[in-house]
């Protein structure tokens, strides 16, 4: 398998190919118990064949056959859990990565939508104070004006109590 297909397996896959090849390397190394046993059966028989220089050699090539499938088949398994453990440790970074990403995006928009809430706030206060402030102004200009008419209403009050007591306003009357 390619290291772009293992890139696109997932931890769980992974794990799975490394079961598969524990499997594998199970069963070759009972299929090299069975050689081994085949092995010496194969002795038993050359013995009674009585030809030991073709038994040895013979059995010099099955051992060193089974030694290099042996060795090719562990070199395998371990280049396959490298390449699994890398693409492991590839993911996990990337994950780490994609989460410190995510945390600092969310940080910044927390922060930017509380310096928007507070530049709303700022303007409606604002906003609040001067609408309080016409208010009073409103009040305040009310006031005059009721305490003014009320100080004409007093005057002309005193005016006609004047003119009651039998004081003249200067004009004559029948």
């Amino acid at each position: 398998m390619e290291n772009k297909e293992l890139k696109k397996l997932g931890r769980a896959q992974l794990l799975q190919l490394l079961l598969e090849a524990e499997e594998e390397n199970e069963t070759l190394k009972q299929k090299v118990t069975i050689l081994e046993a085949a092995l010496e059966d194969r002795t038993l028989r050359m013995d009674k064949c009585g030809d030991m220089a073709k038994a040895a050699m013979e059995l010099n090539g099955v051992f060193t056959a089974a030694e290099a499938a042996c060795r090719q088949y562990t070199e395998n398994i371990r280049l396959r859990a490298a390449t699994i453990e890398k693409r492991v440790q590839e993911i996990e970074d990337e994950a780490k990565l994609k989460c410190q990403r995510m945390e600092d995006e969310a940080t910044e928009r927390c922060e930017r939508m509380e310096r928007e809430t507070r530049a709303k706030c700022q303007v409606r206060e604002e906003e609040t104070a001067e609408k309080c402030n016409r208010i009073l102004d409103e009040l305040n200009h009310r006031q005059q004006a009721y305490w003014q008419a009320f100080g004409e209403s007093i005057r002309e009050d005193q005016g006609k109590g004047s003119l009651i007591d039998g004081e003249t306003d200067g004009t004559t009357s029948p």
